[in-house]
């Protein structure tokens, strides 16, 4: 494992959390009792050999191992939207209304508890110039350059075709 060096110059905080957080995972990726133990085993010899102090790294394994993961409630309703700076207190006038809901027979079944408030990224000019994905551009159709110096069809498409007019009749 190569992990952050205890001697390195991050927040202690940080260092600490690094302990807990690679056992948390060791936690929720191990089905198994003995494999979660095996992999907090490694993980311990691992982070004492990068400078961790081992009481440091027992103690956060130890907690990441009584940490259960919170569980979610069995309406998880939300109200998403957009995030803006006039809107702070949103949350606040969804709570404090939340009786209105509950008084309605239609949106009672709906809103069993009060909905969480989720705040989404609002759209702007990157999200619009920049793809993040090159393949997601669509193809281009039809006769096109390959924009290649050296190909020889750049060439039949960089001149304009010429079309030759005869303007005689065939009289003379």
């Amino acid at each position: 494992m190569q992990n952050l060096h205890y001697s390195s110059s991050h927040p202690y905080n940080t260092k600490k959390m690094i302990s807990f957080s690679l056992a948390l995972r060791g936690q929720r990726l191990n089905s198994t009792t003995s494999a979660a133990e095996t992999y907090n085993l490694r993980l311990q010899e691992a982070l004492v050999n990068r400078g961790y102090p081992s009481n440091l790294v027992t103690k956060q394994i130890r907690c990441a191992s009584s940490h259960t993961q919170p569980t979610q409630t069995s309406n998880p309703s939300a109200l998403i939207t957009q995030f803006h700076p006039k809107l702070t207190k949103v949350k606040q006038i969804l709570h404090s209304h939340f009786s209105i809901l509950q008084s309605d027979p239609d949106t009672r079944s709906v809103f069993l508890t009060k909905p969480r408030l989720v705040f989404q990224h609002p759209p702007n000019c990157r999200n619009i110039l920049v793809r993040t994905n090159p393949s997601s551009l669509p193809p281009q159709t039809g006769a096109h350059t390959c924009k290649r110096p050296r190909c020889r069809a750049y060439s039949i498409f960089i001149a304009p075709p010429t079309v030759t007019i005869n303007t005689d009749n065939g009289t003379s």
